[in-house]
């Protein structure tokens, strides 16, 4: 619901032309507009993620995006969340998954030939 309503502020133009998040913050939303549930891949920072990477290669992970961190108030903080496919995939009980906070530079929509996005969970 959060990230539904996150979009909705930041993409439903009034009939000024301008979103709820450019009046409420007196600038326009600047970062991705990427649907929960899209099929991402994502630059790893832990330690634990960075050794799954193969050492010659791709260097980014599979992963879901979930939506954005906000700062108190609604502003976006320029951070974005996403849920390793890994974990998804091999999670025995949701408390398995856990949530990942990346820098919106470090995560890449995987689209499909026709700009689409895919939504991995769905298939």
């Amino acid at each position: 619901m959060d990230t539904y309503c996150f979009h909705r502020n930041v993409v439903d133009i009034d009939d000024a032309g301008r979103t709820a998040y450019d009046k409420r913050f007196t600038k326009p939303f600047d970062g991705p507009v990427i649907p929960m549930g899209a099929y991402i891949n994502y630059k790893p920072i832990s330690e634990k993620d960075l050794a799954r990477l193969p050492a010659f290669g791709s260097q980014v992970l599979p992963g879901i995006f979930i939506g954005y961190d906000q700062a108190a108030g609604g502003e976006w903080t320029g951070d974005v969340l996403v849920v390793d496919w890994d974990e998804v995939e091999q999670a025995a009980t949701p408390k398995d998954v856990y949530m990942k906070r990346l820098k919106a530079q470090e995560i890449f929509p995987v689209l499909g030939a026709d700009g689409s996005f895919h939504f991995p969970l769905c298939t």
